[in-house]
């Protein structure tokens, strides 16, 4: 069964099946904890590396997500929802799908107890988005910790 991802609204800690990340985690112990569902990483050699991962659920749903850290700290997270019979125009998402993303991504979140103004939620420990990138043309869910 692939493991769930959630966020703690609490904290902003992020649990992948078993295992919790914490806010600013270096990214060698990030690495080692979600080693079983790492698909790649990049290094942009400008400060910022970024993990790939695969094979995970949010809210029930297949999903994948990103890990940036800057200066090897867990400093940003984004990710994507798969919902099944999701429409395409001319091989990429509809805005009909787009947007059903984003809905579904947000019931979740307010599931969870995130309060959203606008597109955002914001906490002591950072914030949490989720909004329609018109310049990707794409969902946009993530968040983003605070400077330590």
């Amino acid at each position: 069964m692939a493991p769930a991802f959630l966020i703690d609204v609490v904290t902003g800690r992020l649990t992948i099946g078993e295992v919790t990340l914490e806010p600013h985690q270096s990214k060698t112990a990030a690495k080692r904890c979600v080693a079983p569902v790492l698909t790649g990483e990049k290094d942009h050699a400008n400060g910022y590396e970024w993990l790939y991962l695969a094979g995970l659920t949010f809210g029930g749903r297949p999903a994948a997500l990103q890990l940036c850290f800057k200066q090897s700290k867990l400093w940003q997270a984004s990710w994507s929802v798969d919902l099944p019979g999701a429409p395409l125009e001319v091989g990429w998402p509809s805005r009909e799908a787009i947007d059903n993303e984003i809905a579904s991504v947000r019931a979740v979140l307010e599931q969870s107890g995130f309060k959203f103004d606008g597109r955002s939620a914001r906490y002591e420990w950072g914030l949490v988005w989720s909004g329609y990138d018109p310049k990707g043309h794409l969902a946009s869910n993530g968040l983003r910790y605070r400077t330590a």
